[in-house]
């Protein structure tokens, strides 16, 4: 049975002694010492099928995840030399292999050979584990993992007959589904002129995931799918490098800007740009962010954005071994006072006091939202009005009626209602002139409603050293109905100065109706929470303007 040997090693990362690495083992430690005697969960035909019946995901997929975080740290432990940890890893490897399939119920295909985001996942999480402990397992168990990596993953990549649909899609799924089968294949495939042979389609796929991001390298999925994707491609590109002693042909000049993306979703005090499916504490992992700024001469992120050991719900294999691996603690300067992505029309300005972050686009991007002319205030470390980011996913997330959710709809942002109606789904509903001059952003907004008496809707937001302000200059050749939304998910309250928000006032000017409201928000984890919705009214014909100010 050949398996090549990876170089990969955490003994650097117990050498570096700081506060990061500190913490991220302490992290490591308790959660073995919590699940290290617990029993392997058990997947039920019940639990997958509550997707079929009622569009829920997430009663199997905490399952699911709870045995991958199981596999990931029984094999961490054993790296570290915890003998104890290695019939424990050998128990999870077993129950792994044993279940009646790698894919998850929301992804479930008709092709039973059909390899998915999962299923690719779990066979390079086995391989690479099988690699690296090679010699510490039974040798049946070791054998029985790569046999059913080969029999549910590397053969059908190999033989099949026309390409997965991820291959081609422009989205993350191209950088790991491509990545997985790419280091599986590395990893399994003996002859190394065979080995390249069976990796080379994926230059293509790998131009596919570039073209998801914007010629400037913002990724409109978000900074949490930018970090997934760049992780699995970027440990492709390394094994490849490692075995193959030459670079996989990929384009270096787009994946440079793309590196960069992240360090500039950075808003302030470990806020983080939450456009898309995304989080606003979203955090970069730690051996990616250096690995990154080895390969590509991008500038660390700040270390209160990068991510703890937990927290990946998905129990990541691949990204806590490189973490580990790559992670070098190179220190960052101060980071730049505005971040400009044109490509993608999103802007973060950075003051001591007040940061925020705005978005143009379209809405028809990956991961959409109809969100065209959202932003984010960032005041002393608390979102004073947010962009809440991802939901759950259920069935009606994915589907047809994912604009009837709140998140995903204008109605969850902020942004104006005009006439009662909000922002339309689709690519040709889009911002126009997005133009940055120092700390003030600009943009039409109008061409995301698909209302003939909106003529224009100019959306303009400075940043000064004391405040920021919002003027929305509206041209109607009719009268229009326009509500001034905003969202929080602090609670606000009216006051003799304006709209009292967390530690920051809200002064509108000009004739309105004002009303200060609640929402029912499902987070990604299936929690729900209440969501507060400032609404200003008021009516335009011809020429008007709302202004408001943020201090």
């Amino acid at each position: 049975m050949y398996i090549y040997k990876s170089g990969i090693s955490v003994k650097r990362f117990l050498n570096i002694k700081n506060a990061y690495t500190e913490n991220y083992l302490r992290e490591l430690y308790t959660e073995y010492e919590h699940i290290k005697d617990a029993p392997v969960p058990e997947l039920t035909r019940e639990d997958f099928d509550e997707y079929a019946q009622t569009g829920r995901r997430v009663g199997y997929e905490r399952k699911y995840f709870a045995r991958r975080t199981m596999l990931r740290d029984f094999a961490l432990m054993t790296l570290l030399g915890r003998g104890e940890a290695v019939g424990k890893l050998e128990k999870i490897i077993t129950a792994v292999c044993a279940e009646k399939t790698w894919t998850l119920p929301a992804h479930a295909s008709e092709d039973e050979n059909a390899v998915d985001l999962f299923a690719a996942e779990t066979a390079q999480s086995l391989t690479e584990i099988v690699s690296l402990t090679r010699g510490k397992l039974k040798a049946d168990i070791a054998e029985n993992a790569i046999s059913e990596v080969k029999r549910r993953v590397l053969t059908p990549y190999l033989t099949r007959r026309k390409p997965y649909n991820w291959e081609n899609v422009r989205s993350n799924w191209c950088a790991v589904c491509g990545g997985c089968v790419g280091m599986t294949a590395l990893y399994l495939i003996e002859d190394a002129d065979e080995a390249r042979d069976a990796v080379s389609g994926l230059e293509s796929v790998f131009e596919s995931y570039a073209e998801s991001f914007s010629d400037d390298g913002a990724c409109l999925e978000g900074l949490y799918y930018w970090g997934y994707g760049m992780t699995y491609l970027t440990a492709f590109l390394e094994l490849y490098r490692e075995r193959m002693g030459e670079d996989f042909p990929v384009n270096t000049e787009k994946l440079t800007k793309m590196a960069a993306f992240a360090g500039k979703c950075a808003v302030k005090d470990g806020i983080t740009v939450s456009f898309s499916d995304d989080f606003e504490r979203g955090r970069i992992y730690s051996g990616l962010s250096s690995r990154l700024t080895e390969r590509f001469g991008v500038p660390p992120v700040p270390s209160e954005y990068l991510a703890p050991f937990s927290g990946d719900e998905c129990g990541r294999w691949c990204r806590a071994v490189r973490d580990m691996a790559w992670y070098s603690a190179d220190e960052c300067g101060e980071t730049e006072a505005v971040s400009v992505m044109s490509g993608a029309q999103w802007a973060v300005m950075r003051g001591d006091t007040l940061s925020l972050a705005f978005k143009g686009g379209t809405n028809g991007e990956p991961h959409n939202h109809n969100d065209i002319g959202s932003f984010t205030v960032v005041k002393n470390g608390d979102v004073i009005l947010c962009d809440l980011g991802a939901g759950e996913y259920t069935r009606e997330y994915f589907s047809d009626d994912r604009y009837s959710v709140f998140c995903c709809s204008s109605f969850g942002h902020s942004v104006p209602v005009i006439n009662g109606a909000p922002q339309l789904a689709g690519a040709e509903y889009a911002a126009k002139d997005f133009k940055v001059n120092g700390t003030t952003v600009s943009a039409d907004i109008s061409g995301a409603y698909g209302i003939s008496a909106l003529k224009k809707c100019v959306r303009t937001l400075t940043l000064t050293e004391n405040d920021i302000r919002l003027t929305d200059k509206f041209t109607t050749d009719e009268l229009v109905k326009i509500t001034e939304r905003f969202i929080s998910r602090l609670a606000a309250r009216e006051t003799a100065d304006g709209i009292a928000v967390g530690g920051a006032t809200l002064k509108a000017s000009g004739a309105y109706d004002i009303k200060i409201s609640h929402a029912k928000h499902a987070e990604h984890g299936g929690a729900e929470t209440d969501v507060t919705v400032i609404d200003f009214t008021f009516e335009v014909q011809g020429e008007g303007a709302f202004t408001l100010t943020i201090e």
